[in-house]
């Protein structure tokens, strides 16, 4: 690996593991989806912690907010995290806020940002 490629890999954070309580609510999300009949994108590891998106999908009832469809789900930030004052703020915040937070097939995921970006979003 040559020396330019290894100074960027050391910038790339490393995910934490998870502990005990994260992987048991990770475990159930994906036990609980399937008892749904719903798919997950990304099986349960996006980059909420497991507790915050198991909360979520319970909540929306395993199910896409926009079509009700349950596949492929994964879940949409309602608030504007393009711009936030730092990244930090935005994880501390309004990223881990479950009410910032809803349910959407990837479909309907990705015509949600396609829209904001064609609005200059």
């Amino acid at each position: 690996m040559s020396d330019v490629l290894r100074r960027f890999a050391a910038t790339i954070p490393r995910p934490a593991p998870i502990d005990g309580g994260e992987a048991r609510a990770l475990e159930r999300l994906r036990a609980e989806a399937a008892a749904a009949g719903a798919t997950l994108a990304k099986e349960g590891k996006g980059g909420l912690p497991s507790s915050i998106a198991l909360g979520v999908f319970r909540r929306d009832r395993y199910q896409c907010k926009k079509c009700g469809g349950r596949e492929m789900l994964e879940l949409h930030h309602k608030a504007d995290l393009k711009h936030p004052p730092s990244l930090r703020l935005a994880r501390m915040s309004v990223g881990l806020d479950p009410k910032t937070i809803v349910t959407c097939c990837e479909r309907c995921h990705d015509r949600i940002h396609s829209a904001d970006e064609a609005q200059g979003g």
